[in-house]
């Protein structure tokens, strides 16, 4: 890897990108990957997308890494490391400091159905790794109103919020809104990007349905790690697995 080596950044840089998120959203590492391995990433989300047959597709969780260079990233202790200290710079307490990856291939017409849908994260820290961004426009830039609530400690508030915004009707206010009063993020692959992902409500713009945006989400420190719901639905999916 190229650019910022992990292990070598001091808690005087965490400071500093911790405060970026806190006042710009978000902080970004650029150059962190080399042309080869970003090249090795891109083969990897193009192959899931001729799989699909062009379609939308994805996959969750290490298993679906394995072998890659996204692998690598994400099980290093360096980078758990940098993730902790940024949320520990920030004032947050971490409840579960393991990771959650998840890799989209946005194409076709099934990947325009992904687009402008604003969400929180229930992690407290988001990573986003560009592995293919199209060069034309639309190119499915990253919306994002920062930090736009208070940490939310309680499950329920955060399911009534996620309920009240997955409306038709919100969702449509809000891509109006962010279409010219919020952040937005062009992205480019071998760079990777932080945010406050329980925090700050966010989005991916619109794709041409021709062409691929391929990234992939860590997820750090899941906000509801303990919560008896949150928990009867991790044992549901295992059983599913």
């Amino acid at each position: 890897m190229t650019g910022f080596v992990l292990a070598d950044i001091t808690d005087e840089q965490i400071r500093a990108m911790a405060s970026q998120i806190q006042t710009n959203g978000f902080v970004c590492l650029p150059g962190l990957f080399t042309p080869e391995e970003v090249n090795e990433a891109q083969a990897q989300a193009l192959a899931m997308t001729e799989e699909a047959n062009w379609e939308y597709t994805g996959r969750e969780g290490s298993d679906a890494f394995s072998g890659a260079i996204l692998e690598e990233l994400t099980s290093r202790e360096e980078f758990s490391q940098l993730c902790h200290r940024l949320c520990r710079h920030q004032g947050i307490e971490l409840r579960d400091p393991s990771t959650k990856q998840v890799l989209r291939c946005l194409t076709g017409n099934s990947g325009l159905k992904h687009c402008f849908y604003f969400h929180y994260d229930s992690f407290e820290l988001t990573a986003l790794v560009p592995i293919l961004i199209p060069s034309e426009e639309p190119s499915g830039d990253l919306f994002m109103f920062p930090n736009a609530r208070a940490r939310r400690r309680s499950y329920l508030v955060n399911m009534i919020e996620k309920f009240l915004l997955d409306r038709r009707g919100a969702q449509a206010r809000i891509k109006k809104r962010a279409l010219s009063h919020t952040l937005r993020l062009k992205l480019q692959p071998g760079n990777i990007y932080f945010f406050n992902g329980n925090r700050t409500l966010h989005a991916n713009g619109e794709i041409d349905p021709r062409f691929i945006r391929a990234t992939m989400v860590v997820h750090f420190a899941e906000t509801y790690h303990d919560h008896w719901i949150r928990k009867l639905r991790r044992g549901v999916s295992n059983l599913k697995t």
